[in-house]
């Protein structure tokens, strides 16, 4: 047996079936030459005997292999079937070398493989389909690319039976118990109907599936956008809302559902474990022996390149905050987050955890402690916000780290009693001030203003918000916790997401950020950091404004223009001014003098700022993992969400973020009614208005009180 293709051919013997010459064969007077010219003739006529029985052949394996009654139609040409440019195929019912009796059974079967999108499709008895559901995909993009009013008035496993307002009907079912192809039986009717504006079968899951490789490529796809694309392409009206629940739609098919995720939460940790090994990655969950999962609780990561990298080239200060997660599940996601050599942010560590308090925050600390190998805390900073229970943590865990609040969170609480532009200036003036004394005239400033204030002000410990109480090791003034505010603005699209895909937007994230900022090196063009050659520069423009007397060695008596003095010592790095002793950057004081010895300015910055620490926290990077289907398998219970979940009705708010009392203030246009204090007309004081009163006596007061009428004369 030979193969050709997809067909089976069968050999036959040749030699019985070659007719006869009809010319005989002439001997001559030699029989050696008769039995040449035999031998030539008969060669000859066993050629010609050849030739014709090639075609003989080649008829009678057509007749035995093709099936006369199979139809082959031209997608261009052929009007048989009714679909326009809509891919069909052939399929012959049993083998390729059918016999007689299967050819006689056999019968034309049209298979839909194109797309009903098209403009000019239609369906037409006969037409089969692979299963029910691609069947329900066509019908779903006919009815919506022609606006056909079509609805589903059978819609079984085994049968579909669809109607149109206009009475036309269409009915498909298997075409055999044993055969499992959707066929389209019977059709009645012609389409008489208009087309309608709005598909009643354009669902937002059908738009999800047609539209899901949009949307993978593109998450963050507007929804503005989403529809007018839609809308163009489907010829159909869609709501803004149904486009909300298309993204939705889409998400979990791209993303899978959260307890999808959290079963694989594992799975993902292990991937880690063997992508990363010197990650750490700690799960704490609180097994149900009835149901054999394990509830989810918290998880904390650390990657080993962000953890050597902030040991190697960042200085001992670290920012804590807190941010809420936005999915069904909730929960807090806590951050450290330190500084580099340039002032910016450099991610430690963050936990998923399901509430904020003070038990999440000491597991957080602790754990944060053990990869840092914190043990004596005099020498690190800790700067937050007044987080739940946060402060108590750093009191047990970290009783001798200087412990700083951020200023702008003191003002917002501040500014809630006491208002106006002055009080505000004197209190950052207090928070900025370097020096003892110049905080203290500023206090006195505050004090004159609003004694209330003022004994507000004094209630907070100075060395958590003042500047001019901070120690100088860790080389770090800064007032504000903006660098985990900035890390938090980063991952905000990721804390939509389910908890891997949130994981794996961050872990995204950090790794391409550790070589962009490692090849930003290649871009300095001194040996200190561009954010601090910028501070150095301000200083040079400003250091001729000063008197100078030299001692003679490395100190200095500088005098300013207004007679204040500063003593500068240039072997000790420091001024009374504190701004050097602080952040380790010459101050304006201390470029004069260094000026005066005609020395080099970057020379005199601090370790922290130069190309070298810099390199030294980016040299590490992070190893990319492999898809889900490739992470090893951990082999235990899986991980279930905790099951105190109440989603709320409707689609999730986007309300803006609240803004803080200094934007308010800086509104550019009108003036804004926020913050002002109204006066109740039930009961007179001021905070709140008649709608929230809850002075109940003074309500039903005022309800006794009858108004007088104006005598009203009637027609008589």
């Amino acid at each position: 047996m030979s193969r050709s293709g997809d067909f089976e051919w069968e050999s036959m013997l040749i030699e019985d079936h070659f007719p006869q010459e009809e010319n005989s064969l002439t001997s001559s007077s030699s029989d050696s030459e008769g039995m040449e010219e035999a031998s030539e003739a008969n060669e000859s006529s066993f050629s010609d005997d050849l030739a014709e029985s090639e075609f003989e052949l080649d008829d009678a394996l057509y007749d035995e292999n093709i099936d006369d009654e199979i139809e082959l139609v031209d997608r261009r040409e052929s009007k048989t079937v009714a679909t326009k440019n809509v891919g069909v195929s052939i399929r012959e019912s049993g083998s390729h070398s059918a016999s007689k009796s299967d050819k006689e059974k056999s019968s034309k079967i049209r298979v839909f493989q194109g797309d009903a999108d098209d403009s000019d499709f239609e369906f037409d008895v006969g037409l089969c389909f692979n299963s029910a559901s691609d069947f329900r995909e066509a019908v779903r993009l006919y009815a919506t690319k022609q606006g056909r009013p079509i609805k589903f008035t059978k819609n079984c496993s085994d049968k579909i039976q669809i109607t149109c307002d206009c009475g036309w009907v269409l009915f498909a079912s298997f075409i055999s118990k044993s055969e499992k192809t959707f066929q389209v039986k019977t059709i009645k009717g012609e389409h008489t109907c208009y087309r309608v504006a709005n598909s009643k079968q354009c669902k937002a899951k059908f738009l999800a599936k047609k539209y899901e490789h949009h949307v993978r490529s593109n998450p963050e796809w507007p929804a503005s956008s989403m529809q007018e694309v839609m809308q163009m392409e489907n010829k159909t009206s869609l709501s803004i809302w149904k486009m909300y629940r298309v993204k939705q739609q889409a998400s979990k098919v791209i993303n899978g559902t959260e307890m999808e995720q959290y079963a694989k939460l594992w799975d993902y940790c292990e991937e880690i474990y063997r992508t990363n090994p010197d990650t750490t990655i700690k799960i704490k969950c609180r097994h149900d022996v009835a149901s054999q999962t394990c509830i989810f609780k918290r998880l904390y990561i650390c990657w080993g390149a962000l953890k050597k990298g902030f040991m190697a080239g960042c200085r001992p200060i670290i920012g804590l905050d807190g941010t809420h997660i936005k999915t069904t599940t909730g929960g807090v996601l806590l951050c450290a987050v330190g500084i580099d050599g340039n002032n910016n942010m450099f991610p430690i560590a963050y936990a998923y955890v399901l509430r904020e308090n003070t038990k999440t925050w000491e597991w957080f600390v602790s754990l944060l402690m053990e990869d840092l190998c914190i043990e004596n805390s005099h020498m690190w900073t800790v700067i937050s916000d007044k987080q739940k229970g946060l402060i108590k943590a750093i009191e047990n865990l970290l009783p001798n780290a200087e412990h700083r609040f951020c200023v702008r969170h003191m003002y917002n609480n501040f500014r809630q009693k006491f208002r106006g532009l002055q009080l505000k200036d004197l209190l950052w003036r207090a928070a900025s001030a370097t020096r003892i004394i110049d905080f203290n005239v500023e206090m006195e400033k505050l004090k004159t203003c609003d004694k209330k204030a003022y004994e507000w002000v004094r209630e907070r410990n100075e060395r958590h918000w003042a500047r001019s109480h901070f120690s100088v090791w860790p080389k770090c003034d800064l007032l504000l916790n903006n660098f985990c505010e900035s890390f938090n603005k980063v991952i905000l699209k990721a804390r939509e997401k389910p908890i891997i895909s949130m994981l794996e937007t961050i872990r995204v994230f950090l790794m391409k950020r550790l070589h962009t900022q490692r090849d930003n090196v290649l871009k300095f063009s001194g040996e200190v950091c561009p954010s601090i050659q910028r501070i150095v520069e301000n200083n040079k423009k400003n250091s001729h404004n000063y008197i100078l007397v030299w001692n003679g060695h490395n100190k200095f008596e500088v005098q300013g223009w207004n007679g204040d003095k500063w003593t500068v010592d240039l072997g000790l790095r420091s001024c009374s001014c504190r701004k050097w002793d602080l952040t380790d950057i010459p101050c304006v004081h201390a470029t004069s003098c260094i000026f005066y010895r005609r020395e080099n300015v970057e020379d005199y910055v601090g370790i922290w700022y130069k190309r070298e620490m810099f390199m030294r926290a980016y040299e590490h990077l992070l190893n990319p993992i492999n898809s889900q289907k490739e992470w090893p398998l951990a082999n235990l219970n899986p991980i279930v969400p905790w099951s105190n979940i109440h989603k709320k009705p409707g689609r999730p708010s986007k309300n803006a973020r609240r803004k803080e009392a200094e934007e308010l203030e800086n509104e550019k246009y009108g003036i804004k009614r926020h913050g002002l204090k109204y006066t109740c007309s039930n009961c007179g004081e001021r905070g709140h208005n008649k709608k929230g009163c809850t002075n109940t006596e003074a309500s039903t007061q005022s309800s006794g009180l009858k108004k007088s009428k104006l005598p009203v004369r009637r027609k008589s």
